[in-house]
């Protein structure tokens, strides 16, 4: 006759602490000694190891998707990126710093991450919901790169309708045909909200192509680069009805959401390809950190926003960088910045997605809700106190 089988007893501080959020490191402690007062247990826990805790969290690297998370469960899906652990970085007015524990961003919320080992420096409201403006642009970017070559051209048309009239534009025209690198450059560099919809239009073909003729198209999930699809026939898939068109750019747009899951954003959701103040949309930094590295690691979009303008012979006219910390002639120009992303609407403030690199280290920051120079401002005080934290 066996013996039963004895299971060691489950802490219950440990159990509770699965299901909460915490505003701070003290609030994260005292519920523990509140916890084993509850349960009746002495409470000779090692406190040092407990106020170690955001430490820890900040060597668990946010692991991009290296398995299939459809194979997963939801908690084992984010065992590289302790969804329960980072709770405690989303709480309003609470800030995690590896370099510097007095000091914070003016943003409201902000990211710093190790390009290369995916450590976590610095995270302010990492998981507070906020709207992410043309910040959207880059996951654009990595979708459109799914589907379409960068030497096809694409007849403009009626989803132009969908791009709001204050919408920052690089000044494309309906009946016109520019290449896919073209559009993708207004898309980036000047933040052509014009060019994110013609390129969502006809990269919602070909997801729709995909999915209703279940064809394999091979490519690189870590870079979304490679050979993706048949030639396009401009004649047969112009957008000459705007409905037709919202209905390729609504497939884009779910593609883009669906792309966001598998690099392991767990609190985004996108509602247009441009991100134009729209209900229902948003990112969090830590999410829009991942993105980033993903767009960092993807040399096309790395290369062009790398660069600080790009002449369009299309249209005979030079487009600029958005990216004032790559202006050498401006006051808040960073040597160190070679990327990525801005973003600029009513709801979602001023906002930049930024790599930067030296000799020795590579970064991404995410500021998010901040003003015209605060974001500026605050990307060079992440990124200087970076560097200045990994080379001492």
């Amino acid at each position: 006759e066996t013996e039963p089988e004895t299971k060691e007893p489950v802490d219950p501080a440990d159990e509770y602490l699965e299901t909460v959020k915490f505003a701070n490191e003290d609030e994260y402690v005292d519920c523990i000694n509140d916890r084993y007062e509850q349960a009746g247990t002495e409470d000779d826990t090692d406190m040092t190891e407990t106020e170690n805790n955001l430490d820890e969290v900040s060597n668990q690297n946010f692991d991009l998707g290296d398995v299939d998370t459809d194979d997963l469960s939801d908690d084992d899906s984010f065992e590289s990126f302790d969804k329960h652990k980072y709770d405690m970085l989303s709480s309003v007015d609470y800030t995690y710093s590896k370099f510097d524990k007095t000091s914070e961003i003016n943003a409201e919320a902000g990211f710093l991450v190790d390009l290369d080992s995916l450590d976590i420096l610095y995270a302010k409201n990492g998981l507070e919901k906020r709207a992410p403006a043309s910040t959207t642009k880059l996951l654009t970017a990595l979708t459109v790169l799914e589907f379409l070559d960068l030497d096809e051209e694409v007849l403009v048309g009626k989803e132009q309708e969908f791009v709001a009239a204050d919408a920052s534009a690089c000044g494309i025209k309906e009946g016109e045909k520019y290449t896919v690198y073209e559009l993708l450059n207004g898309m980036l560099l000047c933040s052509g909200n014009d060019a994110a919809y013609t390129l969502a239009y006809y990269t919602g073909l070909r997801v729709y192509d995909r999915l209703e003729n279940s064809e394999i198209y091979e490519y690189n999930t870590d870079t979304r680069d490679g050979e993706y699809a048949p030639e396009c026939d401009d004649t047969n898939v112009y957008a000459a009805d705007s409905n037709e068109a919202k209905k390729y750019i609504d497939e884009c747009v779910k593609y883009m959401n669906k792309n966001a899951e598998e690099m392991g954003c767990v609190n985004v959701n996108f509602e247009t390809p441009d991100g134009y103040d729209t209900e229902g949309q948003y990112v969090t930094a830590i999410d829009l950190a991942r993105i980033g590295v993903m767009a960092k690691n993807n040399t096309v979009i790395s290369d062009i926003c790398a660069s600080t303008s790009y002449y369009d012979k299309s249209l005979d006219v030079t487009w600029q960088t958005t990216n004032e910390l790559m202006n050498k002639n401006g006051e808040f120009y960073n040597k160190t910045v070679d990327g990525l992303k801005t973003g600029s609407t009513g709801e979602a403030g001023k906002c930049f997605v930024g790599s930067a690199s030296d000799n020795n280290n590579k970064f991404i920051s995410v500021v998010l809700g901040s003003d015209q120079n605060g974001r500026w401002n605050d990307s060079n005080y992440l990124l200087n106190a970076g560097f200045k934290y990994m080379n001492k």
